[in-house]
Parts: C-alpha cells; structure tokens; sequence
C-alpha cells in the first residue's frame, strides 16, 4: 500500500495535507468494512473522524453496503470498532 500512498498523496496528485483511505476487508467480528488511513509523511493514523466520515459516505452512496446495513453499521479502523449511524435521504444520498 505505501507504493500507492506515494503516487496517490504526492505531486503532481497530491499536496502536502491531502490522505487517502484505503478499504480492507474487516478482521473484526460485526464490522462490514474495514479502512487503513494513509497520510503524506509515511504516516498512518490509528483514527481519524473526518476519514470515517468520508468512508462512511462512500460505503452508502455508492451502495458498497447490503440495504439493510447503510443507516447503521461498524467500520474497522485501526484503532478498533467504530460504530456509524448515517443519515440517508430517499435518494440513497447522506445528508
């Protein structure tokens, strides 16, 4: 994964706060996704809110989830288990 942290985080792609989030399979019994945050410097946090909120958002707008998990579901982080409850509109966007 670091070969693509390079690519993905370094110019001309990227700049110096940009991060990206990578999903993994869960190792966690009850999560249904799992994500490893890559940073710029080499560095790969144990948690980041705003990388789960983005995670989360993909996951239910773009319909990686079964129907009956997108408004509540856990994601792995490296830190551990992170339960989310997300906001869905009809339109199956998160508000």
């Amino acid at each position: 994964l670091d070969h693509w942290r390079e690519v993905l985080l370094h110019e001309p792609r990227g700049f110096p706060c940009a991060n990206a989030d990578y999903l993994v399979e869960p190792t966690l019994p009850g999560a249904d996704a799992g994500f490893v945050i890559a940073e710029q410097a080499k560095i790969y946090p144990l948690m980041s809110g705003h990388n789960t909120i983005c995670v989360a958002t993909v996951l239910v707008e773009c319909g990686l989830l079964p129907e009956d998990r997108r408004k509540s579901f856990v994601l792995e982080a490296p830190s551990g288990a992170v339960p989310v409850t997300a906001d869905v509109a009809d339109d199956g966007k998160c508000r």
